[in-house]
């Protein structure tokens, strides 16, 4: 209904999910089920964060918040087999982190630099969820930001469609 008279004024609908609503057949116990959702709204962006996930999950090897690439290309892989599902999906546009992965997640603590940001990118495109990406520094600091510009400064969509 919101979405209707949303769109009776020009609006579009857009909304943030977690990362652990794509899994397999799994509706997460606050109500997000990725299907239901990206299939009544313009834009999803889910929230895969690699510092939020187990430090196994799908299976990797690795610890997966240090090996963002490998994380989110896997999500992606789950997200691209919920679409396929849906009558009308959503645009997919992802939230990426940009923020350093805490002492309380890894005693290392892991700063997330260009390095890091790119991988997640990457990731995204291969798994082909090309639809775009948001970054999430809580502290929004033009700092951090600058040190990770050399991954903001691809133009991926241009690199992976071969435009």
């Amino acid at each position: 209904y919101a979405k209707d008279v949303l769109h009776n004024v020009g609006a579009y609908v857009s909304v943030d999910v977690f990362g652990e609503s794509t899994n397999a057949t799994y509706t997460t116990a606050y109500g997000q089920y990725w299907p239901a959702i990206s299939n009544v709204v313009d834009v999803i962006s889910g929230m895969p964060y690699p510092d939020h996930f187990n430090a196994h999950e799908y299976g990797i090897k690795e610890v997966v918040w240090t090996v963002p690439y490998k994380l989110l290309d896997k999500w992606g892989s789950y997200v691209k087999e919920k679409q396929e599902i849906i009558p009308t999906p959503a645009k997919v546009r992802t939230w990426i982190q940009a923020y350093d992965v805490m002492k309380y997640v890894d005693s290392n603590g892991i700063s997330y630099g260009a390095d890091e940001v790119e991988d997640e990118i990457r990731g995204l495109y291969e798994s082909g969820l090309d639809g775009g990406y948001i970054t999430w520094l809580s502290n929004s600091s033009l700092d951090k930001y600058r040190t990770q510009k050399d991954a903001f400064s691809i133009d991926y969509r241009k690199e992976y469609n071969n435009e």
